[in-house]
């Protein structure tokens, strides 16, 4: 429709509004101001990536051992503080592109996987670890490490040719400098942590709210390791006899005490 059609039906130009002309809709008369951004406000999380990240195959990962689990989870606390994000299960699961439903079922996993690890004796550093003996022993009989510093030494003017002392890791191993050691873990095990900074955080939050309700509710729902909040009180109510906490002359005073039916 152009002008002249918009000027024979309307009588006017109405693609056209005089300024202070214009009229709002009751919503937007009466809807209150956005409110500014606050220091709790999340910062840009990047949604938009992570929905591309699905689309083309690379969210929804499912991890083959906790190990490979617990390296994708490591930075989620930092990744908190950066985006002004509070801990949450929700959370958890947007930072590794996963469901909550896949996160909640890891946290149930208790199937145990063992781990080898490589660790310095002196400074109990991990080294190195891994789920398959064969990648630890190929790693101690294949690595070198770089000790002390790197110099450079001008074998021609225009060249310089780092120079440093290598140690192979077999012999940091037959020195006793590390050691090799097995371990049981669970994907369970590796979301305690994280269990436990979720109820640090709301127990934090509780004691300086003026209202502490969501944060007893959170705490009711298992502090979030749920797909389905509910609001509701579980009573275990249990029929108890008295005479299984009688003594035998206990049972008798009460059976001579009782009255006479004749």
């Amino acid at each position: 429709m152009n002008r002249e059609e918009i000027m024979e039906a309307f009588g006017e130009d109405a693609s056209i509004i005089p300024k202070g002309k214009s009229k709002t809709t009751y919503y937007v008369e009466h809807e209150k101001k956005l409110k500014p951004r606050t220091e709790n406000t999340p910062n840009n999380i990047g949604t938009s990536d992570k929905i591309m990240e699905i689309a083309v195959g690379r969210g929804n990962r499912i991890y083959k051992t906790p190990l490979q689990f617990a390296i994708a989870v490591k930075g989620f606390e930092t990744w908190c503080i950066k985006k002004n994000v509070a801990p949450s299960y929700a959370g958890l699961a947007y930072y590794l592109n996963i469901s909550k439903d896949t996160l909640i079922k890891y946290t149930h996993d208790k199937t145990e996987y063992v781990c080898y690890n490589l660790v310095d004796n002196e400074t109990g550093e991990y080294i190195y670890s891994t789920n398959d003996k064969g990648k630890l022993d190929k790693y101690i009989n294949s690595n070198y490490l770089v000790e002390g510093e790197i110099k450079h030494i001008n074998y021609v003017k225009s060249n310089k040719i780092p120079m440093c002392k290598v140690t192979p890791v077999k012999d940091k191993v037959n020195k006793n400098e590390y050691s090799t050691e097995v371990c049981t873990i669970t994907f369970a095990s590796i979301l305690a942590p994280v269990k436990n900074l979720l109820e640090m955080v709301n127990i934090s939050k509780a004691e300086t709210a003026r209202n502490p309700a969501w944060h007893i509710f959170l705490a009711k729902n298992n502090f979030g390791e749920t797909t389905q909040y509910v609001d509701q009180v579980q009573q275990q109510i249990s029929v108890s006899n008295p005479l299984d906490e009688m003594n035998d002359d206990e049972i008798l005073k009460a059976v001579e005490a009782r009255p006479d039916n004749n």
